[in-house]
């Protein structure tokens, strides 16, 4: 019995020493990887802005500055913020804490406040993602409880901590990855944008330079210089791609009831 639950301990010490190791590293370099992941974030929700166009992005960029780029991502990552801390409350949690039946109620508690406050079809998506994750999770146990069985060893009782962590971080990489890509709502309001003889334009006015309006249009994503004399203005709710997938069941139901002063009316289509 010695023999057996030696390399099983020692792998365990080994795993906890390089997560060890792998956090200390982190903690070192926090600044860094902050800087790095705030790049990625915003570059990635630059180019959902600009239709994955490169060329469509790099005038967003030369035209907006950085501080309302960063502000437009944050301000777009606020339905985010309960998986997030969900996530972070399993990850900073300490290994005897994970098992505990109030911290699965406060986890499960942040799971439901994330459910209200991301988007219906990013929710879909998680749970059909963590159902499929499970039901693999499971299947995997019972493979290694046969060959377990099978080997003449006792069946494993001790659930990994670490389990819930690595679940945890799967899930919220699962939900932030897609959100950041199909949400490509503009930091700036749209506007319609109308002046006699000319078709109406929806868009998102970038810039202003001098008697001309730096407009990108809602539909297709391509950026267009317009006079900005005699036209007239006014914001308007514009539909954008994805925008079913990125819009919350609080938008949905309770902010549409409670605050129906806050809608715009929608911008027409074309």
């Amino acid at each position: 019995m010695s023999h057996s639950a030696g390399p099983a301990a020692t792998r365990s010490s080994e795993g906890e020493s390089a997560g060890r190791r792998l956090l200390s590293a982190a903690s070192q370099h926090l600044a860094l990887l902050t800087t790095l992941l705030t790049a990625s974030i915003v570059g990635v929700r630059v180019m959902a802005a600009a239709g994955w166009s490169p060329t469509t992005a790099t005038i967003l960029l030369s035209t907006q500055r950085a501080p309302n780029i960063v502000a437009g991502t944050l301000i777009g990552l606020l339905p985010m913020l309960p998986l997030i801390a969900a996530t972070t409350y399993t990850v900073v949690l300490p290994r005897r804490r994970l098992k505990e039946r109030g911290s699965r109620t406060t986890y499960g508690s942040l799971l439901v406040v994330a459910a209200i406050c991301m988007p219906l079809g990013l929710v879909l998506f998680l749970v059909a993602m963590s159902g499929a994750m499970v039901s693999s999770m499971v299947l995997m146990q019972k493979f290694q409880a046969q060959q377990r069985s099978e080997e003449g060893r006792p069946p494993r009782k001790k659930r990994d901590p670490e389990a819930k962590r690595r679940f945890s971080l799967t899930v919220m990489a699962l939900g932030l990855v897609p959100y950041m890509a199909f949400d490509s709502r503009v930091w700036v309001p749209a506007e319609l944008i109308e002046s006699a003889g000319e078709p109406a334009v929806v868009g998102y006015v970038l810039a202003e330079p001098g008697d001309e309006l730096v407009v990108l249009r809602n539909f297709p994503r391509i950026v267009e210089r317009l006079p900005a004399d005699d036209v007239d203005r006014s914001y308007c709710s514009a539909q954008v791609s994805g925008n079913d997938f990125v819009r919350t069941l609080a938008e949905r139901s309770v902010i549409s009831h409670l605050f129906p002063y806050a809608t715009y009316p929608a911008c027409p289509v074309g």
